[in-house]
């Protein structure tokens, strides 16, 4: 008979670290490790509840709140040969008969003769117990791994992988427990890695997966891509509230779903590059700024561009002042060589120019 009682259930996380992903691949990315878990958890009758899928630049993560821990059992049938097959005119079994009882699992006095007249044939019914979720977990994650699609992959060391950039580590924990599995030469474990600056890429040792979101906080790590779209969004809105309140930002959702995943801690500021690129036209600035430096513009009352920019940090507050700079200097030497080809070209008459 099968199993009645309900499994029990325990929390589920998986963590895959990696060098830092190209942002333009991460969103298609999560929906396809979400979707192939998702079927794969379903194909193999586990059931999962509050499955989300979160990232950032070096990390991919799943957490699931509640997952069975175990297959329910189940009844299979399978279907065989025709009585007339299966036994010979004496009545003993034939080699197909036995046969088919051998293959099924079950002696040949165990199965059931069903149907009538030529239709009546014999059918295996058998109890097939449900595996522990972690066995079934070890073998369905790598897969799935491996099988997301990304535009770019490429390979490193001697190892005999494809993921878009390096993997550095992997922590699967089902409950307390580390489901043991490999993708390539990267083992599971319990252990993550924290920002990169804030925290010095140390490694963080978690207990279970409810202890996740709050261990990589204190890591200087925001995983959910919400809480780290909202902090750009409301950062932004006070830094131009402090700094330059007639101004708004340039709407672009494009450019801000991108810089999402391009920072784990995002500290949001604002720069200025000078009025001697007023003369440039505010196509041509708004361009660099988002294609070359991923800086969203700044509009004022009147509706053209001020002579300002905000961009995010991947980082603290911790010496700003000098990460402003660095970066006002980089887009000023953009924009300069952007204003010299501008002036070069205005030398000769648009007629020219289609002359030539």
């Amino acid at each position: 008979m099968s199993r009645t009682t309900t499994p029990e259930r325990l929390p589920f996380l998986l963590e895959i670290g990696s060098e830092e992903i190209p942002a333009r691949f991460v969103p298609d990315a999560m929906a396809e490790l979400g979707k192939r878990l998702g079927e794969g958890l379903a194909a193999a009758r586990l059931d999962a509840e509050d499955l989300r899928v979160l990232a950032t630049p070096r990390r991919m993560v799943v957490l699931c709140a509640s997952l069975a821990t175990r297959q329910p059992d189940r009844q299979t049938e399978v279907k065989g040969p025709p009585l007339s097959v299966a036994f010979g005119a004496d009545g003993q079994p034939t080699p197909a008969g036995l046969g088919f009882a051998r293959k099924a699992g079950v002696d040949l006095a165990d199965c059931e003769r069903t149907g009538e007249g030529a239709g009546a044939c014999l059918v295996a019914r058998r109890l097939e117990q449900g595996r522990d979720a972690a066995a079934v977990l070890a073998e369905l994650i790598p897969a799935v791994i491996l099988a997301i699609p990304f535009r770019k992959v490429m390979r490193w060391g001697e190892h005999d992988l494809e993921y878009p950039r390096p993997l550095q580590w992997l922590v699967a924990l089902f409950g307390e427990q580390v489901v043991d599995l490999n993708v390539g030469h990267i083992r599971s474990g319990r252990i993550s890695r924290g920002h990169r600056t804030l925290a010095l890429n140390r490694e963080v040792t978690l207990e279970a997966p409810g202890a996740y979101l709050p261990a990589m906080a204190a890591a200087g790590v925001m995983v959910d891509q919400a809480e780290r779209r909202r902090t750009i969004s409301e950062g932004l809105a006070a830094r131009l509230k402090a700094e330059e309140p007639d101004g708004r930002l340039l709407e672009d959702e494009e450019l801000l779903a991108e810089v999402v995943f391009l920072c784990e801690h995002p500290t949001p500021f604002l720069g200025a590059y000078g009025s001697q690129f007023a003369a440039l036209p505010d196509e041509v600035v708004a361009t660099a700024l988002k294609a070359h430096q991923r800086y969203f513009s700044i509009v004022g009352p009147e509706g053209r561009l001020l002579t300002r920019f905000a961009s995010v940090r991947d980082g603290g507050t911790d010496h700003l002042d000098n990460v402003v700079a660095g970066n006002e200097r980089v887009l000023r030497a953009r924009l300069a060589d952007a204003l010299f080809y501008w002036g070069f070209d205005q030398k000769q008459t648009p007629d020219q120019h289609v002359a030539r």
